[in-house]
């Protein structure tokens, strides 16, 4: 599967919220073929779960994840240095297919990303889901890492 994640190199992370929200809520059912096309490997496994938060390790080893748009209303990860990753949003029904805002530990946060350090001291997340795109001009320093110039 193709990652939406793309659209937050070029700063418009809204046009890949809605993609992100349908695809969860629509290709990957509770039923015995649970994922589409072919989950040999887990791949397709690990991208729902992942999105599923509300972010996903785009470029492995970066240390980043992109910010998608979660799932849930409420989900705690238990980290192996004893920390815990609590990740809320409100209106998490299929109509919310946006973020309008981001909190880590409380501080709105304008990065497109997640920093794993971020997770690993176990911080709190709050997306503020929305109806509509959030449209906001967005720095170069909160793009995600790329290889060409911000």
């Amino acid at each position: 599967m193709v990652s939406d994640h793309h659209y937050h190199f070029v700063g418009q992370p809204y046009k890949a919220q809605v993609v992100l929200k349908q695809l969860m809520m629509k290709a990957f059912q509770p039923t015995p073929q649970a994922f589409p096309g072919d989950e040999d490997n887990g791949s397709m496994a690990s991208w729902f779960l992942f999105n599923s938060l509300g972010f996903y390790p785009f470029c492995s080893g970066s240390g980043e994840y992109t910010l998608g748009i979660p799932l849930f209303d409420k989900a705690i990860l238990y980290l192996s240095n004893g920390q815990q990753l609590i990740i809320t949003a409100n209106q998490t029904a299929e109509q919310y297919q946006f973020v309008a805002e981001v909190e880590l530990n409380g501080q709105v946060s304008t990065s497109l990303v997640l920093k794993h350090d971020d997770i690993m001291q176990g911080k709190d997340i709050t997306f503020k889901l929305s109806l509509v795109p959030i449209i906001k001009e967005v720095e170069a320093d909160d793009l995600p890492t790329s290889l060409t110039q911000k």
